[in-house]
């Protein structure tokens, strides 16, 4: 019976991530965006550290955080930003078995960028214009492993445009993937 349980756990666990991603997609989709915010991209992501510590521990990898010193803050909306960098630091953690992931926030050409690379299974080139569509899963076989939907990418996409950002992504397989969101600084900084 303990076995049938972990199952219907599992599954159930999986369900909840699907809706609250479809929830995060619809509420992303009425376009009701407050960028006015002044962001320091540094603190946020720092922040959010922590909801990965146990996974971190149980897969023994560590997450390398490194950062320009007097970054320029930006404008936007601090809740729908986090939820970006999860999105993007999750997908790190869950397809990276050995290795590492590490963050890095740096000034480009009076912008932000925000990398986030892994030393994970990679993306093939010819997927990288589906990735960020909804429900569209690069490995199915460890989606179904990990409670994945496909989900995560359009959702991360959906925030970058609405705050005007670049995505930038780099993979090959075998050798990890790199995600890059570049932001403009705020003028007044």
């Amino acid at each position: 019976i303990k076995k049938y349980m972990a199952i219907v756990d599992k599954n159930v666990q999986r369900l909840i991530s699907i809706v609250k991603d479809i929830l995060i997609l619809s509420k992303l989709d009425e376009k009701q965006y407050s960028l006015t915010e002044e962001i320091d991209l540094k603190t946020l992501i720092e922040n959010i550290l922590p909801i990965f510590n146990i996974k971190l521990r149980n897969k023994n990898l560590n997450i390398n955080f490194n950062y320009e010193e007097n970054l320029p803050k930006i404008s936007g909306d601090s809740f729908k930003l986090e939820q970006l960098f999860i999105n993007l630091i999750d997908n790190a953690v869950k397809y990276t078995d050995k290795g590492r992931i590490s963050i890095n926030i740096y000034n480009k050409d009076n912008s932000v960028a925000v990398e986030i690379a892994d030393t994970g299974i990679g993306i093939q080139k010819n997927e990288f214009d589906k990735i960020f569509n909804r429900f569209y899963v690069v490995d199915k076989s460890r989606s179904r492993q990990t409670g994945g939907a496909g989900l995560g990418l359009s959702i991360v996409k959906n925030i970058a445009l609405a705050h005007n950002a670049k995505l930038l992504v780099e993979s090959e397989p075998g050798k990890g993937s790199k995600f890059t969101a570049v932001f403009n600084a705020e003028k007044n900084n």
